[in-house]
């Protein structure tokens, strides 16, 4: 009753428990076109001029549900593998994967550079899921980019994320070490393409 009161009263709804079943509503139903979006919180906070090594995804709730068989809005909070599904597909990683092989060891194998992907909810910031990276880290199928993940990173979901003032511009942002990474590769193209 007191999720769909706040509902009602424009409140969106937030739990600090990862059990769906205490998100329904009176009736017992997993959703209602009453409730507003819920998401499950957690103390503690990830600031982004912590993370290395680290692609950032950031979701709008009403895109949940595309390609999947779930509706597109959060009704009584959504397991992990939702987030994770939207989370790892239909991301532009071309270049990302030039520079990669840009770097490929003289034996053939190209090194993991990326170890995690963190999905951040967009607007209020709350960590949707988070992921280590396989070796492969991300590869392109029928639908596009995929990032391929190993494991989730419990502990992280349902943090908030501190962007500590960096521009958000894009929905794919990357940890600082790599966005100097690609600025030196942007540099060094500019310097040939001058030089040429």
């Amino acid at each position: 009753m007191a999720i769909c009161a706040a509902a009602a009263a424009g409140v969106d709804v937030l739990s600090d428990s990862d059990d769906r079943s205490a998100l329904t509503n009176i009736a017992k139903v997993s959703s209602s076109k009453h409730l507003s979006p819920a998401v499950f919180r957690r103390d503690g906070a990830i600031r982004y001029d912590d993370l290395d090594r680290t692609a950032l995804v950031i979701l709008s709730l009403d895109e949940i549900g595309e390609g999947t068989s779930y509706r597109p809005t959060l009704h009584s909070g959504r397991d992990e593998g939702v987030f994770h599904m939207r989370a790892t597909r239909w991301w532009p990683l071309k270049s990302a994967d030039t520079r990669r092989h840009r770097k490929r060891a003289p034996d053939g194998s190209l090194p993991r550079d990326v170890e995690r992907l963190i999905a951040v909810q967009k607007g209020v910031g709350t960590i949707l899921g988070a992921w280590l990276l396989a070796d492969e880290q991300w590869r392109q199928d029928d639908e596009g980019w995929v990032f391929l993940t190993n494991g989730a990173i419990t502990d992280l979901r349902g943090q908030q994320f501190e962007w500590c003032g960096v521009y958000q511009g894009t929905k794919l942002p990357w940890s600082s070490d790599i966005r100097a990474e690609i600025r030196g590769w942007s540099d060094r193209a500019r310097s040939l393409r001058r030089s040429n």
